[in-house]
């Protein structure tokens, strides 16, 4: 529902430049180029700066979150704890955030995996906080919705989840697409997903280019039945080269911290073929 973007606003520089255009000017024309089609391609995309999963609100006393930013909002994901102090505070208590892990996607996505310091109370309602944020984060206008980072609320559950994700089945290759949507390519490698849990299921997914041997990290949310891998208009997790063979390995882990590692060789799959739409 995040993948739509528009057509960025392209700058032609002329065949001919005057004789006296002083590099100062050539480069201000340059950057003007730049920053108008960076500027339009951030405000015609409705993803939200700032996304945390989970996204129920009932959670375990040892909870985990991912929170993801996109195109300016990575800056706060890289600075928590450094710039942007993050914490849990409920009943008067303040619970800070550890950061555990941080990725970059391939263009324009960061994720940080959080975890409270201590436990939770049961019973106790905590909202997730971040100082400092700037107004271009917190306040974002893009087409006609404006988006408000807005501090969620959890409220601790009775009862801790200890159990981690099962999976009936191993993931297999269930269809590809690989299209223009509003200007911008939007490719997508879909996988089966058996998992089960009690508490919400993020993967962590990894993906190796076998020809370059470049290897990227993201946490993917499933779908129902699929685990789609790949990138739409606004971001993009994964990027993948026509012609190039890829490896994927899934790691699945729950709201409340539990992980079921993989196991066994990774799976082997194709790049979709440009224009190719949806194969199924």
């Amino acid at each position: 529902m995040f993948d739509r973007m528009h057509e960025i606003v392209h700058c032609t520089m002329p065949r001919e430049l005057p004789s006296r255009m002083s590099m100062r000017s050539l480069l201000a024309f340059m950057l003007m180029c730049f920053c108008g089609s960076t500027i339009h391609a951030f405000a015609s995309c409705t993803r939200p700066p700032l996304s945390v999963f989970p996204h129920h609100r009932s959670i375990s006393s040892r909870p985990m979150f991912v929170l993801e930013g996109f195109a300016r909002s990575q800056q706060v994901v890289a600075g928590l704890n450094k710039i942007y102090p993050v914490y849990l505070e409920g009943g008067g208590e303040r619970v800070p955030l550890r950061v555990t892990d941080i990725v970059v996607g391939r263009h324009d996505l960061m994720q940080a995996v959080l975890v409270p310091t201590a436990e939770l109370v049961v019973g106790r309602d905590y909202d997730l906080v971040i100082d400092g944020l700037p107004d271009s984060v917190r306040h974002q206008q893009s087409d006609s919705t404006e988006h408000t980072w807005i501090t969620a609320t959890y409220t601790v559950i009775e009862g801790r989840d200890t159990l981690s994700p099962t999976i009936t089945a191993r993931p297999v290759v269930v269809g590809t697409s690989n299209e223009l949507a509003g200007g911008s390519p939007s490719t997508w490698v879909r996988f089966s997903n058996t998992s089960h849990d009690e508490s919400e299921i993020i993967v962590k997914t990894t993906v190796k280019s076998l020809q370059t041997g470049n290897v990227t990290i993201y946490y993917v949310e499933p779908r129902g039945a699929t685990i789609s891998v790949g990138r739409g208009g606004c971001g993009a997790a994964f990027t993948f080269s026509e012609g190039n063979v890829y490896e994927v390995e899934f790691i699945f882990m729950d709201s409340a911290g539990n992980v079921t590692p993989w196991t066994g060789a990774r799976i082997a799959f194709n790049a979709p073929l440009e224009n190719a739409g949806i194969e199924k």
